[in-house]
């Protein structure tokens, strides 16, 4: 009696990503991929249309096992055009079994690719393009019935009124840019942390921000935690480190600096702690934090909307941010406004000239801290205002003036912010912004130099020996971190 030899085939299909930058930070390109596998033969992959792909290349290899060397057979294809709506690439000759696995790439001509037409057959064309690789594994579980995909659909909103902006993406009012409720581990599509050491940073915390595995940033419990920890518990870091060693931060360095070396006066920064980046940029919209802010003797936490790009300017956050929740860590001060039972939230236009967005303060009466418990801390940005609210109860409103948000300031800051003048009222908030969140630890910007609070501030905010000054008290300081974390249930961006 003859055998029969059952051949499990495995299909590996190479597509390519060609796309700007910038695109791939929003986390909605390339588009979604769908993989099917039909009865009695072939298989089909696509995923909808996108203004900004010009072509699709695939390269299939297929195996007849896992552990075959060579391919049996091979496809290079070029798709130019969609169809219905979708990019569609289909093979209706082969047969696939349940269990067989599928391993894909895709690449996606934008257009900055290059298509040479030296060579006549599609399959053959040589291309030139830049972008990044993504990869996955697709195990076929069931075969389908194959159906013509049927035309997509334009989304139609129900009112013409959009203030909300994304990239690439048609939005309606209401749709949700983010919902993150950290139930598994950070995606890095949506979510970038922080490694990098912020000299340049305008507030100059006494930090690094470190992407490491002992514990700076980390989700559990459906909770996002960042926590900043005492360099010296680190690595091979000692006390002697810190005033002659150096900080190696360029494996993976997501920042303009990536290393330092202790010199004279300036030491490496005392505390590594926490930053994450959603790669999500938007302009307009409502953002809504949940979250338990840290309480330890100068900490304070950084729940901020950044700038994509500087288009105002780098320095003293003349292209703004807005400060979404910041209560520090403080709770025994000789000046109450600025304890851990005081909540600010405000834009900035100049870090020098702050003060005047420091007037509005949210005071807890029942004698409490903010980071006694979780708090919904929330931002309604528009073209007209920026309004802060927290537990769905607005607090603060901040309008443009007859010359803009600039009329805040007072006149001796508006100088050297001319170039706010070629920008709507709103402006520097008419740019695309992007969530942070972190924790900072001392600084030059959120402490006054004439706090107190059970023994003085250790430093002087003009000093260049701070950060070393702010370390030699830390036996003052570091037994009052009991709770020093940041720690976020969720995060939801809205359209409105």
């Amino acid at each position: 009696m003859a055998s029969t030899q059952v051949l499990h085939y495995f299909v590996y299909i190479i597509i390519s990503v060609c796309t700007h930058e910038c695109l791939a930070q929003n986390g909605t390109f390339p588009p979604d991929v769908t993989v099917q596998a039909f009865k009695p033969k072939g298989f089909r992959i696509h995923m909808p249309g996108d203004p900004k792909i010009i072509f699709i290349r695939m390269m299939a290899n297929i195996y007849e096992t896992n552990s075959s060397s060579t391919a049996f057979r091979q496809f290079r294809q070029f798709v130019f055009q969609e169809t219905n709506g979708y990019w569609i690439y289909e093979e209706p000759d082969i047969q696939l079994k349940i269990g067989n696995l599928i391993n894909y790439e895709i690449f996606f001509g934008t257009n900055n690719a290059h298509i040479g037409d030296n060579l006549s057959t599609d399959d053959m064309k040589q291309f030139s393009c830049s972008g990044y690789e993504k990869t996955k594994t697709f195990i076929v579980e069931e075969l389908f019935d194959r159906k013509e995909i049927s035309i997509k659909k334009e989304k139609k909103c129900t009112t013409d009124v959009l203030l909300t902006e994304m990239p690439n993406r048609k939005l309606c009012s209401d749709d949700i840019l983010l919902e993150e409720h950290f139930d598994d581990l950070l995606d890095p599509k949506l979510w970038e942390v922080q490694h990098y050491i912020p000299l340049d940073h305008p507030e100059h915390p006494f930090v690094s921000y470190q992407n490491i595995d002992s514990g700076t940033v980390f989700v559990a419990g459906g909770n996002l935690y960042i926590q900043p920890i005492v360099l010296t518990e680190l690595y091979d870091f000692t006390e002697e480190s810190l005033y002659k060693g150096s900080l190696d931060l360029n494996s993976g360095c997501t920042g303009r600096v990536c290393s330092m070396q202790a010199m004279g006066p300036v030491i490496l920064p005392p505390i590594a702690s926490g930053r994450v980046k959603s790669l999500i940029a938007f302009k307009y919209g409502t953002v809504h934090i949940k979250a338990k802010m840290p309480i330890g003797d100068w900490i304070y936490p950084e729940i901020v909307l950044e700038p994509l790009w500087n288009k105002y300017g780098s320095m003293y956050y003349s292209s703004g941010i807005i400060k979404i929740a910041m209560a520090r860590g403080n709770k025994n001060m000789n000046n109450s406004d600025y304890s851990s039972e005081v909540l600010q939230s405000r834009p900035i236009l100049n870090s020098f000239c702050k003060g005047v967005f420091d007037f509005y303060k949210n005071r807890r009466t029942d004698g409490g801290s903010w980071g006694d418990d979780f708090h919904v801390y929330s931002l309604t940005w528009t073209p007209g205002l920026i309004q802060m609210a927290v537990d769905n109860k607005a607090w603060v409103t901040f309008r443009p003036g007859a010359a803009g948000l600039r009329s805040w300031l007072p006149k001796s800051c508006r100088r050297e912010w001319y170039t706010l003048l070629s920008g709507p009222k709103i402006a520097p908030f008419n740019e695309l912004f992007s969530l942070s969140l972190g924790v900072a630890v001392g600084g030059t910007y959120e402490f006054p130099d004439d706090v107190v609070t059970d023994y003085g501030k250790p430093w002087r905010n003009s000093d260049p020996k701070a950060a070393r000054d702010f370390w030699g008290a830390r036996m003052n300081w570091l037994p009052t971190w009991t709770q020093p974390t940041l720690i976020v249930d969720y995060v939801k961006i809205v359209a409105i």
